[in-house]
């Protein structure tokens, strides 16, 4: 018996990576081809028993045997390992986004303020214009 692994890819290449593999490993075509349909049932079933989605990271470890050309998979001694991220990754992505948002809605603000200033900086050049000539005129 041997064990075939997918590495650790995404959920939605999987039977892809092993359609290769079977066809590097030297097996037919139309039999690849075959066992892999096959496969996919069972993966199939197993996404939906698990909740795995297509984004989802994952390694198979699919056990089968290769006789007179016919691949035989070997489900109940097989595995699916999913990498899902974690709770704290996803708080962690909102707070950085409510953050960023914080952040921009700041840094309007401080475009605001210097805009102020400058029409307060123009204002008092004015009024000291104004206050130069009154004082000359006297």
């Amino acid at each position: 018996m041997n064990v075939l692994t997918s590495g650790i890819t995404r959920f939605k290449r999987v039977v892809d990576k092993v359609l290769r593999e079977l066809l590097i490993k030297g097996a037919r075509v139309d039999e690849a081809v075959r066992a892999v349909e096959e496969l996919r049932e069972w993966i199939r079933d197993q996404a939906e028993k698990y909740n795995i989605e297509e984004g989802d990271v994952v390694e198979l470890f699919i056990k089968y045997d290769i006789k007179d050309g016919e691949i035989t998979w070997f489900f109940d001694e097989s595995r699916i390992v999913v990498y899902k991220p974690s709770k704290l990754i996803d708080d962690l992505k909102e707070k950085l986004e409510r953050a960023q948002e914080k952040i921009s809605a700041l840094e309007g603000k401080i475009r605001m303020v210097e805009e102020k200033i400058e029409e307060i900086e123009s204002i008092l050049s004015k009024i000291r214009e104004i206050l130069s000539e009154v004082s000359e005129s006297r």
